[in-house]
């Protein structure tokens, strides 16, 4: 049979991808692709089509915190936001701030998108957030002893500690500033996070047996193990800027963006005059952009040095600034910056790509310079971390601390690291999904099982599948008029009504809960057919009528009667586990066995298809198949043991895939067992009523073994 994908049915769901053992179902521009040489017709991928709530969403998958999206959003749909809001804290120690800032890259990632719009899941998330109603009660957990200090108080560093203290550990969390936060308070205006939110959550987090002191600066991990903490965890962000290393930077009104923001937020109301210029392309230039203007800033240009496409911003606050009047220029860098009276002369120039790659460096054009005289120059081109020499740790070229990828440990014993200080300026969410494996790792560091499984609101035994609202375009998310947004520091987005919101949840198509039909199976012609008749589990034999493993197999009633006094029976397991094999590589090991003398098995398919038994080579037509296992069958004199195993083993040598080696002997009538003697003298333990494997091929070990 061929296997292919209903690509009208299929959901990027990647159900397929996790069941096929042969990596040959990936995803290609959002459906689901089978490599066709790869793809041994197993039928395993149906399993992802049938089976029922045990595979990760896609929305889910997507979202790096792994919240259970399409639960929460049957809370909503079902007019439960209090439950729905307990899901969303299961994952999110700040939900509040995720309902309003996340990049939401679970929506794009949304099943409906390939019906008509995604769901909008921030919005819900924020909903929910309004309209639940607080905290679940809080079960002390079982304190470990252990003490753990974490440096900086932004979203990784809250989160971890949050998390350690529900593990049972006793955590204090050291601010440099006067207030923690992060890059939450300081980086995030207030018309896109409101403060108070901020404080609410950080609260929740104190309450929860965080201890954070503010205005200490930590010079050395080495002061914290003095002062008897087990270990530390590091997540002191990505506040010092990167400048632009032109003449002119250092004029007066040429400032960072993070130092705009930071005033701003302080509360301070700095004058920046009419006409600002913005470097750079990511969301830290935009908001700086945006807030300039709601300090009175009559023009706000950026420039940006590569093409909009190229843009680190997100779509959705480029167009929000397009809206209110930021104007955009694409493929401009700027020189030099010269004064101008009291003001300032912007130079700028074309930008060219110089050499290749995906992201090419970008040079100015020198004949095409302009100049523009503006009150301010917002420098907004990245964030680097400012982590003091004495904390000792190995970083990387661009200053980020290196650490190991699966337990963020970093170069010093006991020390771990995450957030912004080791991925860089990232989002909200992806610092917060940093702090919880910091947390998972020093738990397992401190003899812990780092095991966070929280399970706030019930869940669900059984869903009541409605029909999804088919044809209802997603909702549309109220927002300030722009004349309002410049003059107000209220949040520019607006909530989602009652209405509005249970509509917009009930647009999910459930695709963790619901049957797929998307693998279709269609019959194949010879040689194709080989794939299926190897690879098919349940396939029964064919003299003992036992379903096997997908394959022919040496089975113990088959072994009476067919080998004699003093011969091996032979059996060569190909492929299994799970890695599959090509007959081109079956065709090395049946012409080894041959060029030996090997008598092959005649109720066997491989020899059946042979096109020379006494060369052992197979039909050239199925050579280019693949199967998923098969077994060769074979006998020989137990006096060639050795030289048959030996010449095995170097052709499995050169070929890609696993060989397993069973050998099958009769025993003498007074009970002894030359075949076992045999081995044992090759150094091949024997295990009576076990399977032999000598550890031919790849990925097992090249040294002589045995396995039950």
């Amino acid at each position: 049979m061929t296997v292919r994908v209903r690509q009208d049915n299929c959901i990027a769901c990647e159900a397929c991808v996790v069941y096929c053992p042969m990596d040959a179902i990936r995803m290609m521009d959002g459906v689901a692709v089978i490599d066709e040489d790869r793809c041994v017709e197993c039928g395993l991928c149906s399993r992802a089509a049938t089976t029922r709530g045990l595979l990760r969403t896609p929305c889910s998958r997507a979202c790096p915190a792994g919240v259970d999206v399409p639960r929460y959003l049957q809370y909503v749909a079902d007019g439960d936001p209090a439950a729905a809001l307990l899901v969303i804290r299961e994952r999110l120690p700040f939900p509040s701030v995720c309902g309003h800032v996340c990049f939401h890259p679970c929506e794009a990632h949304c099943a409906r998108g390939r019906l008509d719009e995604p769901l909008a899941i921030r919005a819900l998330k924020r909903f929910a957030t309004e309209h639940g109603d607080g905290l679940p009660a809080a079960v002390a957990p079982a304190p470990t002893g252990k003490r753990i200090a974490v440096v900086g108080a932004g979203p990784a560093g809250l989160t971890a500690a949050y998390y350690l203290v529900r593990l049972g550990h006793s955590v204090t969390v050291y601010e440099a500033l006067e207030q923690p936060g992060g890059m939450m308070l300081l980086g995030i205006p207030e018309y896109r996070l409101p403060r108070r939110l901020v404080e609410a959550e950080i609260q929740r987090i104190e309450n929860a047996g965080v201890r954070i002191v503010t205005g200490r600066r930590i010079s050395s991990p080495v002061e914290l193990f003095r002062s008897g903490h087990d270990a530390v965890f590091v997540a002191s962000g990505a506040h010092r800027p990167v400048g632009l290393n032109l003449p002119g930077e250092h004029l007066p009104n040429v400032i960072p963006a993070v130092g705009l923001l930071r005033e701003v937020r302080s509360g301070s109301r700095m004058s920046i005059g009419e006409v600002v210029a913005v470097i750079g392309g990511g969301n830290s230039a935009i908001e700086a952009g945006r807030t300039a203007l709601r300090l009175g800033a009559r023009s706000v240009t950026v420039y940006y040095r590569r093409n909009q496409a190229e843009m680190p911003a997100t779509r959705e606050a480029y167009m929000e600034a397009v809206d209110e009047g930021i104007r955009f220029r694409f493929r401009r860098m700027p020189v030099r910056i010269e004064p101008h009276g009291d003001r300032l002369a912007l130079l700028h120039a074309a930008a060219a790509a110089q050499g290749v790659g995906e992201r090419p460096e970008m040079v100015p054009i020198t004949d095409t310079v302009l100049r523009e005289v503006v009150d301010t120059v917002v420098v907004a081109i990245g964030q680097r971390t400012n982590l003091p020499a004495g904390f000792g740790l190995a970083c990387h070229g661009d200053g980020l601390i290196a650490v190991n990828r699966e337990s963020l440990g970093t170069s010093v014993p006991g020390v771990f690291a995450g957030g912004d200080a080791v991925i860089g300026p990232a989002s909200v969410v992806e610092a917060i999904a940093h702090g919880r494996r910091g947390a998972v790792a020093i738990d397992r560091y401190l003899g812990g099982p780092g095991i966070i499984e929280e399970v706030l609101a019930p869940v669900e035994e059984s869903v009541q599948l409605r029909e999804p609202l088919v044809g209802q375009a997603r909702c549309s998310i109220p927002s300030v008029s722009v004349a309002q947004r410049l003059r107000s520091p209220e949040p520019v987005e607006l909530s989602l009504g009652a209405d509005a919101a249970t509509r917009e949840a009930r647009r999910c198509l459930r695709c963790d809960v619901r049957r797929r039909e998307c693998i279709a199976f269609e019959p194949s012609e010879w040689p194709r057919a080989l794939r299926n008749h190897f690879s098919q589990s349940g396939v029964p034999h064919a003299t003992t009528g036992i379903a096997g493993r997908g394959t022919e197999e040496m089975k113990t009633n088959d072994v009476t009667g067919r080998f004699q006094r003093g011969m091996v029976g032979l059996g060569l397991d190909v492929g299994r586990p799970g890695v599959g094999t090509s007959f081109r590589d079956v065709d090395v090991l049946t012409r080894c066995l041959a060029s030996l003398g090997a008598h092959f098995e005649s109720n066997n398919p491989i020899t059946m298809m042979m096109q020379d038994v006494s060369i052992g080579s197979l039909l050239p037509a199925v050579l280019d198949e693949r199967v998923l296992s098969c077994v060769i069958e074979a006998s020989f004199p137990l006096g060639r043991l050795p030289e048959m195993l030996e010449a095995v083993r170097q052709a499995a040598a050169g070929i890609d895939t696993v060989v397993s080696v069973c050998c099958i002997g009769i025993a003498d009538g007074d009970g002894t067992y030359e075949l076992q003697r045999r081995l044992d003298e090759l150094g091949i333990p024997y295990r009576p009523n076990g399977k032999q494997n000598v550890g031919l091929g790849r990925p097992q070990a090249p040294v002589i073994g045995a396995t039950p």
